[in-house]
């Protein structure tokens, strides 16, 4: 048991060593730009392991919730400058709450039809992207200014460095958390 705890904890400091070791060998802002990229896409593949792994259930439209997500967070921010440490937070809430809007539509079905009704549905988030540039911003998307936020606790986002440590935590945070939802009685019994 203690050696099972030893190992979990090893894996979890060398997750945090892979986030950090990269930015603080290379500190340029092109790095950090990658490195940030490259953490918010651990994000989106990790949720999608926790729904195909914990579930069984082949999502074509999973992208559409994060994407979804993301314009709502970038709304938010530009348009009521809340702290941009909470981001994530609220483009997560949103992408649930998209994925709980389609998930009613989609979970009627198993298998191939859940599959080919959530392609469906991600195909008609991506034409309403080119349909309502004025909600999605069209071609060039919804630009926010990190640096015009409010600052938190002393850290101003403009630099690629507090930015990338923001990146980075909340990567680590949500991996904590959908490793702690697949240990609960309800991953267990979706499985």
């Amino acid at each position: 048991m203690r050696s099972r705890v030893s190992a979990g904890l090893l894996r979890w400091a060398l997750f945090a060593g892979l986030l950090v070791l990269p930015a603080w060998l290379w500190p340029h802002g092109w790095m950090l730009g990658y490195l940030a990229q490259t953490a918010a896409l651990v994000v989106l593949a990790l949720s999608y392991n926790l729904q195909l792994g914990a579930t069984g259930l082949l999502s074509f439209g999973h992208a559409a919730f994060a994407g979804l997500g993301a314009f709502a967070a970038a709304h938010w921010f530009n348009r009521f400058g809340g702290p941009l440490p909470l981001l994530p937070l609220v483009g997560g809430a949103a992408g649930a709450a998209f994925g709980l809007l389609f998930g009613v539509l989609a979970t009627r079905r198993a298998g191939t039809a859940f599959a080919m009704i959530t392609l469906g549905l991600g195909e008609c988030v991506a034409a309403a992207a080119w349909s309502v540039p004025a909600w999605f911003g069209g071609v060039g998307g919804v630009p926010i200014d990190r640096a015009s936020g409010p600052s938190f606790g002393g850290w101003q986002f403009g630099a690629p460095a507090h930015a990338y440590a923001l990146i980075a935590a909340w990567c680590f945070g949500s991996a904590l958390a959908m490793r702690a939802l697949t240990r609960t009685p309800l991953a267990r019994l979706a499985n």
